[in-house]
């Protein structure tokens, strides 16, 4: 997917659509960078499953529509320990 997307990253977009983008949760594959390197007015992320694992899957799917939103990955996920943590304090 990474190499097909190359010949797309020289043109400026109106608008991305990304269908099953539950595929780019992981910030560092190739495929999640190529995807993010594309230029567009608009992007559009279309997903049944935005999370499949944890919560910290948001992050990629955010970061790709409105970059710094929640802030780094390093950031959101301490931000989604915190909570985890006040779930399990309220639990027990």
């Amino acid at each position: 997917m990474a190499a097909k997307l190359s010949c797309l990253k020289d043109e400026e977009w109106d608008c991305i659509i990304l269908d099953e983008a539950q595929a780019i949760k992981n910030p560092l594959t190739k495929q999640t960078r190529a995807l993010k390197g594309l230029k567009g007015a608009m992007r559009i992320a279309m997903t049944g499953t935005p999370i499949e694992n944890d919560l910290s899957n948001l992050w990629s799917l955010f970061d790709l529509l409105n970059k710094g939103l929640l802030g780094t990955a390093t950031e959101f996920k301490a931000f989604v320990n915190v909570w985890r943590n006040i779930r399990k304090d309220i639990k027990s």
